[in-house]
């Protein structure tokens, strides 16, 4: 499961397939903490953002969230569902989301965690006020990593 709203239904697939899934924040959440990355802000589709099954997994590591307001909430969900998802950068929203960053950093976050894969599509994660990490990126990767490990270890056995 590649998208992070989702992991909303996570327990339920894991429990009913065959093979190992996953879950999108937890690699995430593992690469914040190895970083020693305390206070984070989460952004994603208002499910996301407000909703445990993110959230507590990075919570579960030490790293607290800092509190977004409810106006930003509903602007950065209402930029992903009405234009990223179809395929639209607005450099209006990509400004907003700058400022949404600035303002974040203001609120002690130490790092923003795009919680959306579609949000990388508008924030450049290399050039911002705070590190960003894209939960698709280290989840894509973590992915691959335990492929290879997999396939390493059968080798080691043969």
């Amino acid at each position: 499961m590649a998208c992070n709203t989702t992991h909303k239904v996570y327990d339920a697939v894991a429990a009913n397939v065959d093979i190992p899934v996953l879950h999108i924040a937890d690699p995430t959440g593992d690469r914040l903490a190895a970083d020693r990355i305390g206070r984070v802000a989460l952004l994603g589709t208002r499910f996301t953002m407000t909703e445990p099954y993110v959230r507590s997994r990075l919570e579960s590591r030490g790293i607290d969230l800092v509190t977004i307001d409810p106006a930003w909430i509903a602007e950065v969900d209402r930029i992903i569902f009405e234009e990223l998802a179809r395929g639209r950068v607005v450099r209006d929203s990509q400004r907003k989301l700058k400022t949404l960053m600035t303002e974040l950093a203001k609120h002690k976050a130490q790092a923003v965690v795009l919680g959306c894969t579609e949000l990388a599509l508008a924030v450049d994660t290399r050039a911002n006020v705070l590190p960003v990490y894209d939960t698709a990126a280290i989840h894509a990767r973590a992915a691959v990593e335990w492929m290879l490990e997999e396939a390493e270890q059968a080798r080691a056995a043969a």
